[in-house]
C-alpha cells in the first residue's frame, strides 16, 4: 500500500498542515493556562509535532508567520523576530526539547482557541467527540490561524486553533505507566477472603 500524501494548504494565515503529532491535547475540555491571569479563561488547546522533513508545512507556517507579524508590526517584524524581540509561534524541539524524543527532529507549534474545535475522523465526517478517540501521541492535520499580539511589553506571532482531523493513531505521549502484564504474577488458586472471612459489603472491611 502506498503512503498517504497529506499536502499542505494556505490561505492567507491560515495553513491546514500536513501530518502531524498531536502532543499536550486538550481539544475536548478548555485547560487555564499554567500561570493564569485574573478574569482568564481556560481554552482547547494542542502542540502540534512538524517533522522537519516537511518542508511545505513549514515553509506555509513561516509565510502565514510573517505576514500576519508584518500586517501588525509593519516590514521590521522578521527582522526583531530573528533578534528575539518578538515571538515567532513556531519553536524548535531539537533545541528547546532535546530530552524528549517525541521532540527531537520536529518543530512544535503551540496553538489555543476560545471555542470547542471540531475534530473530524479520517472520512472527513464523522466528529470525534470521545477524548480516548484522539489522545496525545496519535496523528493529525489541523487548521490553524496565525495571529499577532502585543500584551503588556509581550509582542510576536501565535497560532490560533480552529480544527483538526485524525489521520492516525500513535503511541501515547505523557505518563503512561508500564502494561499491567509486565507488572502483576499470576497467583494460583481459587480466590480466598482474607483471614478465612466470607466475602461481604463495607461492614466485612477490617478496622
Amino acid at each position: 500500500m502506498n503512503a498517504i500524501v497529506l499536502q499542505p494548504r494556505i490561505s492567507g494565515t491560515t495553513v491546514t498542515t500536513g501530518k502531524c503529532r498531536a502532543s499536550y491535547v486538550h481539544v475536548f475540555e478548555p485547560q487555564p493556562d499554567r500561570n493564569p491571569k485574573p478574569g482568564a479563561k481556560p481554552k482547547h488547546s494542542i502542540s502540534l509535532l512538524v517533522p522537519k522533513t516537511d518542508k511545505a508545512t513549514i515553509q506555509m507556517l513561516q509565510e502565514a508567520i510573517k505576514q500576519a507579524g508584518t500586517d501588525k508590526f509593519g516590514p521590521k517584524f522578521i527582522e526583531q523576530a530573528r533578534a528575539g524581540r518578538m515571538r515567532m509561534g513556531i519553536r524548535d524541539g531539537d533545541k528547546e526539547r532535546a530530552d524528549d524524543p517525541a521532540y527531537v527532529g520536529h518543530y512544535f507549534v503551540n496553538c489555543r482557541s476560545n471555542n470547542k474545535p471540531i475534530v473530524l475522523a479520517r472520512d472527513a465526517v464523522t466528529q470525534i467527540t470521545n477524548p480516548a478517540d484522539f489522545r496525545s501521541g496519535d496523528y493529525c492535520r489541523a487548521t490553524i490561524n496565525a495571529f499577532a499580539y502585543d500584551n503588556e511589553g509581550n509582542k510576536g506571532v501565535s497560532f490560533g486553533l480552529i480544527h483538526l482531523q485524525k489521520v492516525e493513531s500513535g503511541e501515547p505521549l505523557g505518563a503512561v505507566g508500564p502494561a499491567p502484564s509486565t507488572v502483576y504474577d499470576a497467583i494460583p488458586g481459587d480466590e480466598t477472603p482474607p483471614n478465612g472471612s466470607s466475602a461481604g459489603g463495607d461492614d466485612d472491611f477490617p478496622v
